[in-house]
C-alpha cells in the first residue's frame, strides 16, 4: 500500500485531536481504502474531504458504496469538508472529543433515532425464518439500531422488496429458475404482502418514480427530465406530512396533487417484516427453501 501524507486540513484537525489527548491514527489503511484519520475507541472513521465529494456525483456515489461497506464492519464515518476545517477545526475537535470522552458504549450501540422517541423494530425471533429472509431482516434492523441510515435502509427495503418478490412468483410456480422483470416481482410481494394493492392501483408508475429515484438519481423523479420533491422519514414527522394530504399507514405515499412523493421507512419496515415473516411460514409449510433460488 502506497504511503499517503495527509492533506493540511486532515493535519489540521489531528492537531487539534492531539491537544485534546485523543487516540487516533493518521492515513490508516482499513485492508481496502485509506481513512484520513482513525479513532479505534469508538470505530469513527473520520473523512476531511474537498467540494468535490459534494458536488459531483460520482465522487458521492463513492462515497455512499465506501460509507456503507465500512458500516457493514461496524465503522461509522463522519465527513467534514476542507472548509469547515478551516474555519471551525477547534469547535470540531471539540465536538469529536466529547464524543470519544462521553460515550458510554461504542457509537451505535444504544443510539436513539430521536431524543423523544425510538423506532419500533418489530420482533422477529417467533419463527425459524429462511437464511436468506434472516439476513434481509437482520441487516435492514441492525442498520436501524445502529445508525439513522435513512437512504440506506430506504433502498435496502425496495430492493428486498424485489427480492422477495422473484421468490414468491417461483414459489407459487414451483419452478426455482423462472424468469420474471423487476416491476412484476416488486408489486408482486408489494400487493399480496405489504397490503399496498390500492396504492399500486391508484399510481401505476410507482415503481418506475420510486426504483430508478432510490437506485439511480438519488432523488426520486416524476419523469425523465423532471423530478418533483421527496422526502425520507423514519415516521417521526407524521404532523407534518398529514398536513400535505400524505397517508402516513403505509412505507409509500404520495399526495393528492400526485407531485409530493415520500417513503416513510417506519411502516414500510412493519409491513415488511410481517410480509416476510407470512412468506416464511408459507414457504416453510411446504417445505420449499427460498435459498435454493437463483437470482
Amino acid at each position: 500500500m502506497p504511503n499517503i501524507t495527509p492533506t493540511k486540513q486532515v493535519q489540521i484537525l489531528a492537531d487539534a485531536l492531539k491537544k485534546r489527548n485523543i487516540e487516533f491514527e493518521l492515513e490508516y489503511w482499513d485492508g481496502h481504502k485509506h481513512i484520513d484519520i482513525y479513532i479505534p475507541r469508538d470505530n469513527l472513521y473520520i473523512e476531511i474531504d474537498g467540494l468535490q465529494h459534494y458536488t459531483d456525483h460520482k465522487h458521492l456515489i463513492a462515497d455512499f458504496n465506501r460509507d456503507y461497506f465500512s458500516f457493514k464492519d461496524g465503522f461509522f464515518t463522519k465527513r467534514i469538508t476542507n472548509e469547515l476545517i478551516e474555519t471551525h477545526s477547534e469547535e470540531i475537535a471539540d465536538a469529536i472529543a466529547d464524543v470519544v470522552n462521553n460515550a458510554p458504549n461504542r457509537i451505535g450501540e444504544k443510539i436513539l433515532l430521536d431524543q423523544d422517541r425510538d423506532i419500533e423494530i418489530p420482533d422477529i425471533h417467533d419463527i425459524k425464518w429462511p437464511e436468506s429472509h434472516a439476513f434481509m431482516v437482520n441487516d435492514l434492523t441492525k442498520s436501524i439500531k445502529c445508525a439513522e441510515a435513512n437512504y440506506l435502509v430506504a433502498l435496502g427495503l425496495f430492493c428486498y422488496t424485489e427480492i422477495l418478490g422473484r421468490q414468491l412468483l417461483r414459489f407459487r410456480k414451483k419452478d426455482r429458475t423462472a424468469s420474471f422483470n423487476n416491476k412484476d416481482c416488486f408489486e408482486s410481494f408489494a400487493k399480496e404482502y405489504l397490503g399496498y394493492s390500492e396504492i399500486l392501483k391508484a399510481h401505476p408508475k410507482l415503481y418506475d418514480i420510486y426504483r430508478h429515484g432510490l437506485c439511480h438519481e438519488f432523488y426520486i423523479k416524476a419523469n425523465p427530465g423532471g423530478q418533483s420533491v421527496v422526502a425520507l422519514y423514519f415516521g417521526n414527522e407524521d404532523e407534518k406530512l398529514k398536513s400535505q394530504g400524505i397517508d402516513i399507514t403505509k412505507g409509500i405515499a404520495i399526495d393528492k396533487s400526485d407531485r409530493f412523493r415520500v417513503f416513510i421507512i417506519e411502516p414500510y419496515l412493519r409491513d415488511f417484516v410481517a410480509g416476510v415473516r407470512k412468506l416464511s411460514s408459507e414457504m416453510n409449510a411446504e417445505k420449499w427453501n427460498p435459498d435454493e433460488m437463483t437470482s
